[in-house]
């Protein structure tokens, strides 16, 4: 059996033991190489006989997520599942083999591991998509200790005592009164424990900062006076600073600045980074299911998406509507009787209802749009549905000027359908008429969402064989077309309404029944609108975008990011943190004194705050709160304001100076706020 040491914690997937799976090449995988489920088997395993070091590590698989299926991996440690998921992301439009697009990976913390165990990823085959996997890679997540003498150092020099770890400390140089020791953090984002051994002699008094990014996170004096004869580095007077609680990500600077007092030389011996019990856990865009660690304080980040949320952590639901889909979008169904819910057998609102339901259902308020109206009264009525048309006739509306009338911020197109039953037209020439309505409502509308489906099945009994046969190689096409126009950079996707549904969800063999149109709803929707579910997530980091976040009954930290978000904590002693002055204002709508706080970084708002210290309510250069009715800054450091009558509080950088109050947050119902309820960190 192949097997995996602590020498050798990347593993190449075509390096395991494979069962069912076999190895093909593709330029854009580690080495050259990948694995993929065997033609003709369903499921398949790759396997490898741990024989490093016992302890926690965490692994990552790095596989492909295609677009034809939805392969099921699971990640065993001795026939146990410890993990599994669906490679159901859709990365790449395209990505029906492996791409460079859709090549992700799948982070599982903390697996105990001892010599001997036997590490197994299993893949299921779905559809056309064949668990491609391309390696493992296991983390240790122990401690890091890094010795001072590994780091970078700057008027430091290295001294050998028999005392110290690894027996070597560093030392200021001889002439130097300061000096700096530094490396760049490599682990995974999230919140560490700090600990610097040191050595605090009896000839003077040095101070030691901390620092990440240039910015002081602790700074403290040896001054304990810990050993009466201890003028150098002894077993008595080695002791440690603990520094809580600091966020890093890959590529962080961390740094110990150490100054000479008298002949005291700011000496130490390690810095021990230890992850804390906050896990940050990166929210995708993409519908999912997260589980936090119910032992610990598990953070899910979505600062990185493209559009703002709405998340909960009470319920445990986060809805991310997708194409800037916010409160008064403008939707424009568009295209044919299916469209309308006109036929044979009518659903007057066809799919729009259980679209609008499901909107409604979320909370999400939007305004359908267009010059056709019916439906049920509890709906918005209005589309551009039109019985009987075909595409060119849509595209002669779009060339009359529907689109600037009624302004759309997203189209849900369906069109087809007449064209196949209505005319003789080939496949080839419905594409290239299709082709050209993308690019009249593309170069009309260019920041308009054009969502395309595909067309629905229609029975073939007493209809040309010939004219039904046209239907799939059609939707076939329109998913290529789809793709190729986004990838000439035009905002449009593919959604396979008609891939859903059969004969048994149409009425009259063409136009949907209730169930039919209630399935498009669906699907439409899941389109527009993805959503999470939590399970043990305490804290939420929104978007750069606007926001409303709310916490649950615990504490909860709540970061809304940049944009104007709506915030509540909940019953629980809430944090409401920000981490830079930027042009978004905030609501807080259950700010509770002496119970919630307002944290606010040193690193983003500057103004000589430091990390630690509270802000007084008189002349300070560390940072200043004033309350009243019209509150005036006083000093030159930074001052939060807070006007007890409207409820908003201010930050000004430079006090009395010349800078302007930047409006932070408005606490609703202006309640009570005491310089006490602040933090800064």
């Amino acid at each position: 059996m192949n097997q995996l040491n602590s020498s050798n914690l990347l593993i190449e997937a075509e390096n395991l033991n494979l069962e069912n799976y076999g190895i093909q090449t593709f330029s854009g995988a580690s080495n050259g190489q990948l694995i993929s489920l065997l033609n003709g088997k369903d499921s398949g395993t790759a396997s490898t006989q741990f024989t490093g070091a016992s302890g926690y590590y965490d692994i990552l698989i790095g596989y492909y997520d295609e677009i034809d299926g939805k392969s099921l991996l699971q990640f065993k440690v001795n026939d146990e599942t410890k993990d599994q998921w669906r490679a159901d992301q859709q990365l790449d439009p395209q990505g029906f083999v492996a791409t460079s697009k859709n090549f992700t990976d799948r982070l599982i913390r903390g697996i105990s591991l001892k010599n001997g165990d036997t590490l197994t990823i299993k893949g299921f085959q779905d559809q056309q998509e064949y668990g491609r996997i391309d390696f493992m890679k296991l983390i240790p997540s122990e401690d890091i200790i890094i010795e001072a003498e590994k780091l970078e150092l700057e008027n430091y020099e290295l001294q050998n005592f028999s005392v110290a770890s690894n027996r070597q400390v560093v030392s200021l140089s001889n002439g130097k009164n300061n000096g700096s020791a530094s490396t760049e953090f490599i682990g995974f984002a999230g919140s560490y424990n700090i600990i610097v051994g040191y050595y605090d002699e009896i000839d003077g008094e040095s101070l030691f900062q901390f620092k990440v990014n240039d910015h002081i996170k602790d700074e403290w004096k040896a001054d304990q006076q810990l050993d009466p004869q201890g003028f150098t580095p002894t077993s008595k007077n080695f002791t440690e600073r603990l520094i809580q609680g600091i966020s890093l990500k890959p590529g962080d600077i961390l740094e110990i600045e150490g100054f000479r007092d008298q002949q005291e030389y700011a000496r130490f011996d390690f810095i021990k980074i230890i992850p804390s019990q906050q896990i940050i856990i990166e929210g995708k865009e993409n519908s999912n299911i997260i589980q936090g660690d119910e032992n610990k304080s598990d953070t899910l980040d979505y600062s990185q998406l493209k559009n703002g949320i709405i998340g909960n952590l009470s319920t445990g639901e986060v809805i991310k509507p997708l194409y800037g889909i916010s409160n008064g979008s403008k939707i424009m169904p568009l295209g044919d009787s299916i469209t309308a819910g006109t036929g044979k057998y009518p659903v007057f609102g066809g799919y729009r209802i259980q679209l609008w339901n499901n909107f409604l259902t979320d909370n999400l308020t939007v305004d359908f749009v267009g010059s056709m109206s019916n439906g049920p009264d509890q709906i918005d009525k209005n589309h551009e549905g039109h019985g009987g048309w075909k595409i060119n006739q849509i595209n002669d509306l779009i060339n009359e000027g529907i689109l600037n009338t009624y302004q759309p911020q997203t189209i849900l197109l369906m069109i087809g359908t007449n064209d196949i039953l209505k005319t003789d037209n080939s496949v080839n020439q419905m594409v290239a008429d299709l082709d050209k309505l993308i690019n009249d409502i593309t170069e009309k509308s260019p920041n308009c969402q054009l969502l395309i489906g595909s067309i629905a099945p229609i029975s073939p009994s007493g209809r040309d064989p010939e004219k039904i046969g046209r239907i799939s190689p059609y939707n076939a096409n329109i998913q290529e077309l789809v793709a190729d126009k986004f990838n000439q950079g035009k905002k449009i996707a593919f959604v396979d309404i008609g891939g859903t549904l059969s004969e048994d969800d149409l009425s009259d063999g063409v136009h949907p029944n209730r169930k039919g149109y209630d399935k498009m709803g669906d699907l439409w929707y899941d389109s527009l609108v993805k959503k999470d579910n939590l399970f043990s997530i305490e804290n939420i980091t929104g978007t750069s975008f606007n926001d409303t976040l709310i916490g649950n009954n615990s504490a909860n930290i709540i970061t809304g990011g940049q944009g104007d978000d709506l915030l509540t904590g909940g019953e629980g002693a809430d944090v409401f943190a920000y981490e830079k002055i930027g042009e978004n204002f905030d609501t807080i709508t259950d700010f509770t004194s002496g119970q919630d706080h307002l944290s606010f970084s040193t690193s983003g708002f500057r103004g000589g705050l430091v990390a630690g210290i509270n802000l007084t309510t008189s002349i300070s250069l560390t940072g200043v709160f004033v309350r009243g009715d019209s509150p005036t800054a006083i000093g030159s450091s930074a001052n939060f304001l807070y006007n007890t009558n409207t409820g908003i509080l201010s930050f000004d950088v430079d006090g009395n100076g010349t800078t302007i109050a930047k409006p932070i947050v408005y606490l609703e119902g202006a309640p009570l706020l005491n310089a006490n309820d602040i933090m800064i960190v």
